[in-house]
């Protein structure tokens, strides 16, 4: 006896099929498809909310030791000042002068960096008056340890508001940085570094220049220091046309004693 297939496989068979015939046919489709780029995505913008700060990594150093802590303190202060007459004699009367006392620390041969340290005293003195208001101020106190081979000198100098030398704007100028900014920048180093650069020669009544390393080593076997400074220039009774006394004294601690 004959048989037939069953009529309800046929179209089941069929489908099967097609849908093996369509998934074989549109692979490549679907692979070409894919294979196109994407648009691109917009960018974040940036976020707005503020950094925290730039806290420092600290590293823990050997301590100083005893001898190098206890090398002192090199002070150089004013002790007095007398000036009899003044370079721009003619302009006396009816002028009151300026008197100013600068300091330079720099290095030398090294760059132009140079500590500048100016004491001016008020536009109110005249030929023959003591300047009290700069006695006991400091033109220099700093640790005997970072003196090694630095050079020092002092300047003193006068001026007033008829003629205004050169050094006198780079003056105003680091002032007023000094005053707008927290800390000292490059700025107002290079201008500080220029103020003994400008100082007119006319201005200039005398210049000390000794040697730190001696210095330090008189004040420690002798203890406080007393120099007077004369200028060259005299007057007609061969007394010196300006004197200034400095003291000079190492300081140290308690307990390096």
């Amino acid at each position: 006896m004959a048989t037939t297939p069953c009529p309800s496989l046929a179209p089941a068979l069929a489908l099967l099929t097609a849908l093996l015939t369509g998934c074989a046919t549109t692979a490549p489709r679907t692979a070409a498809a894919t294979s196109t780029p994407t648009p691109t995505s917009t960018p974040t913008p940036p976020s707005h909310e503020p950094r925290p700060p730039p806290v420092a990594r600290v590293e823990a150093l050997q301590p100083l030791d005893h001898d190098t802590l206890c090398e002192g303190q090199l002070v150089i202060e004013i002790d007095s000042l007398l000036v009899r007459k003044y370079p721009r004699a003619a302009l006396t009367p009816p002028f009151r002068f300026l008197p100013i006392v600068v300091a330079v620390l720099s290095l030398p041969g090294g760059p132009d960096e140079g500590d500048v340290t100016l004491i001016a005293a008020p536009q109110v003195y005249r030929a023959g008056d003591r300047v009290r208001v700069l006695e006991g101020r400091n033109v220099l106190d700093r640790p005997v340890r970072r003196l090694h081979g630095l050079h020092f000198e002092m300047h003193l100098a006068e001026n007033h508001t008829t003629v205004t030398p050169g050094w006198m704007s780079f003056a105003t100028l680091a002032s007023q940085a000094a005053r707008a900014v927290p800390g000292p920048t490059s700025d107002v180093i290079g201008i500080a570094a220029q103020i003994a650069r400008k100082l007119d020669h006319d201005d200039v009544m005398l210049t000390w220049a000794p040697t730190l390393d001696d210095l330090v080593r008189y004040a420690r076997q002798r203890g406080t220091l007393r120099y007077r400074l004369l200028t060259p220039a005299v007057l007609p009774d061969g007394v010196a046309a300006a004197e200034l006394e400095v003291l000079v004294h190492v300081d140290r601690d308690a307990s390096c004693q």
